[in-house]
This record gives C-alpha cells, structure tokens and sequence, in this order.
C-alpha cells in the first residue's frame, strides 16, 4: 500500500512539475515578444536600452551586446526592458537619447509596442489556426445526463432524460454559450425551458459559487454516451464479462445510463453486489453481469475500464473565412477581461476566479496534457497562447501608471498640460500603484496555490 501511495505521490509531482514547465515556455515567448515590441520601436528610434530581461530580479544568464544586457532572471513572472531615463527617479545623466527626451509620439508609440505585438500575435496566429483546422468539440445533444446532489439544477426541479430546449429565451444557443453565462452570474436566476417526456414547462436555475474556482455552476450536465474506450486490465471484472473496447452503455440493474458518471453511481452503489448491464456492441444488444471489485489504491469499487472520450472534429475554413473567424474571436477575447472585471464589481464571479502567472502556467500545461492526439494537444496549446496573448495586449493598455497604459496615460495629461507631470508626482503615484499590484500579485498566486491539485486530479 505503501508503495502505491508513493507512486500516486510520483505521478502528482511529475505531473505538475510538467505543466508548469509547458506552461513556463508559453508564457515566456509571450513576455518575450512583449518586451520585443517596446525593445524594436526603442531602437528604431535610437533611445538607449540599458537591458533586455525575461524575467526580474537576479540575472541567472546574460550576455552583452553594444550596449545593452539581454538576459534571463529569476523570477520567471513577466520581464522588462530598461530603457535610460525612463523612470522619473532615474540619476543617469540627461542625454538626448533618453526615453523621457523623446517627442511624446515616439514615447507613446514604444509603450504601444508591447500590446500592439501581443494583439497582432494572437489575430495572426487565430488566423492561421482556423485556416489549418482547429479540432472541436461537436454540439453535444441536449438531453441532460446528469444532477448533481443539492445542486441548483436539483433544487429547481431538472432531472436526468430532460431535453433542454431554450436558455434565457433563445433556442439557438451554444453549449459553450451557456456554460459561460452560468459561470459569471452567480446569484442571478437563469431561464431553462425543458421537454419531459409530453410536456414542456420553464425552471429557474440560480447558480452558487464554485468556491474553489469563485465561479458560478448550475450542476448539471449534458448526456454523455458512456462508452468503453480501454480495458485497463484482462483480470479486471470487465474483462471476465467479456467486455469489449466500443461497447455502450445503456442500462445497469434497470435504470437507463446517461453518462459515465451516472454508471459510477451504480458501481459505487452495488458495494461489490453484481451489476446487471445492457450494453450495444455494433448494432446488437447484449446483457451481461459482472462483479465490481474493491481498488486499494482509488478506495472504491471499480469494473477496470477507461471510459472513451468524445470525438473532436476539425471544421474547415478557406482563407476568407478563417480571417472573418480570426477577426470575430480576436474582438470577443478582446472584450472578455472588461465583461470579466465588470461581473467581479457586481459579484456575479468571485475576485479569487482571476488566474496569476502560475495559474496561466498550469492551465496551459493542464490544456496541452488534456488531448488525445499530438495535433489535438499543440493546436489546443496554440489557441490558449492567443487567447492569453490578446489578454496581455488589452490588459497593459488600461490606465494603471504601473502598465503601459499608465505610460499613455502620462502622456496622454503631458500633452493637454503643455508639459509633463513632476518626476515626484510621476515616482508617487507609481509607487502607489505597485504596492497594490503587488498585494494583488500575492493575493491571486495565493489562489492559484489552492488550486494546484484541481489541475492534477
């Protein structure tokens, strides 16, 4: 028992030490073509670049090229480039090739150069993908295979075999769709209206807080063909039913089977009692009876199988459509951290939602583990980095004195002042400003920290 503990323990270890590094070369190209942007147009505009970093604080790898010091740092959490007299507590001596001697169009066109890459990136890369073909999930059925116990759904009345047939009032409306506005309206009753055998009638689902992710949930699923995709072991009790990788699903002691979960149920319910099931295999039907067996390891009785996933398809776009696909996506992650930081201040999603460095790490690495096939896993990857990336862009832009944005900002009072703040005001209000970012820093990797396992299970 011992030794299956410590192998769990491994695999746990390997696994996020995986994502993190995955997760850690994502998020590093993205800060690298971020600093490239402010460090191209600087150049381009001769202004002295003191520094070229990856990362902050202590330098573990540099080299000196002209003048300026490229290197990789500690802190693996964003990076920066150090241009001469670009901070107003700045001692260097004043020269013309200083940032703050620049025309405020040349300044405001170096602050703009990290975003504009990280926006252009993600439109370009978008474009490329959708051309290629990226592989999708089709629309699943809307029959709902699963409740949760004392969940919403439970609560207002849905239950399993229920056809969903409009949501808020629009019968046209995506999975997707839905699953997002559940989860950014906590509190705020959501309109179901639902087929049960010959009659339809309307519920109103209220989501709760997910509290390990401050997000909303309804609890409830779609119906998922619960299916055989691998017999882990030929001792297993599916094997000695004579189980077979493709078989369905479809009945266990007489009660219809929605989804993989509502089959664990039953499993876990026999407590090692045989289970009577009717599966399809190809276009028979066929009942058997196995045994469900104690697993050491998992503390609960399993039948040895590995439930198939569902397939992805892979829509095609020609070149027009995928840049009119591009250009659509591009504006709806655009506008998502503005919808997202709005549903925070009303408290219809918890503060704690927002991901740090390490969560964005772990969720790329978690998305790339998460896919069947190789072209799955670096297609999923890539679509992630542009989401993130036109994220970064839009993020930097706001007004925070701190971002580039604050940069434009500065500028922006400096040229209706006719001149520009005072270096004292500028340092204060900057300082001001990093000691809240840095208490939000703390704060959001605290919550990425509790959410570590989530990503591992």
């Amino acid at each position: 028992m011992k030794q299956q503990e410590n192998g769990h323990e491994t695999n746990f270890n390997m696994t996020f030490i995986s994502q993190i590094l995955i997760g850690l070369i994502g998020l590093g190209f993205l800060v690298f073509i971020h600093e490239l942007g402010h460090f191209l147009v600087a150049k381009k505009n001769n202004v002295k670049v003191h520094t070229f970093s990856i990362g902050f604080g202590k330098k573990i790898f540099k080299w000196q090229h002209g003048e300026t010091t490229y290197c990789i740092s500690l802190i693996p959490f964003g990076g920066y480039v150090a241009m001469s007299g670009e901070h107003p507590g700045d001692d260097t001596e004043a020269s013309d090739r200083d940032f703050g001697a620049q025309s405020i169009p040349v300044r405001a066109a170096i602050a703009l150069g990290g975003p504009l890459v990280n926006i252009f990136f993600a439109f370009f890369l978008l474009w490329g993908l959708f051309w290629l073909g990226v592989p999708e999930y089709p629309e699943p059925k809307r029959v709902i295979g699963l409740v949760s116990e004392n969940s919403p759904a439970a609560k207002a009345g849905m239950k399993r075999g229920d056809t969903l047939i409009a949501f808020n009032g629009k019968s046209d409306f995506k999975f997707k769709e839905m699953v997002e506005t559940i989860a950014v309206n906590i509190g705020l009753p959501q309109s179901f209206k639902i087929k049960r055998l010959d009659s339809i009638f309307s519920l109103e689902i209220t989501p709760e807080e997910r509290t390990d992710f401050g997000i909303g949930f309804a609890g409830f699923a779609y119906a998922l063909e619960p299916s055989i995709g691998e017999i882990m072991d030929m001792n297993s009790p599916a094997a000695k039913a004579g189980l077979q990788k493709g078989d369905v699903f479809l009945e266990a002691n007489d009660m219809r089977l929605y989804s993989p979960q509502s089959l664990a149920e039953q499993i876990k319910k026999s407590q090692g009692s045989p289970i009577v099931l009717q599966i399809k295999r190809n276009e028979s039907l066929l009942t058997k009876t196995l045994v469900p067996e104690f697993n050491e390891e998992h503390q609960r009785y399993m039948i040895g199988i590995l439930f198939a996933s569902p397939q992805k398809l892979i829509e095609d776009y020609n070149f027009i459509q995928a840049l009119s696909r591009s250009f659509s996506q591009s504006i709806e992650d655009a506008l998502k951290p503005f919808y997202f930081i709005k549903k925070i201040s009303q408290g219809q999603v918890k503060l704690k939602a927002m991901s740090g460095p390490v969560g964005i790490m772990q969720s790329i690495g978690y998305t790339v583990q998460n896919n069947k096939t190789l072209y799955e896993s670096v297609m999923a990857l890539f679509m992630f980095l542009a989401l993130i990336s036109m994220n970064l862009g839009i993020m930097n832009l706001l007004p925070l004195a701190i971002t580039d944005g604050g940069i434009l900002m500065f500028l922006g009072l400096e040229a209706i002042r006719g001149k520009p703040l005072s270096k004292v005001i500028q340092l204060k209000i900057q300082q001001i400003f990093l000691a809240l970012f840095l208490t939000f820093f703390i704060y959001i990797t605290f919550q990425d920290a509790i959410r570590i396992p989530l990503f591992l299970k």
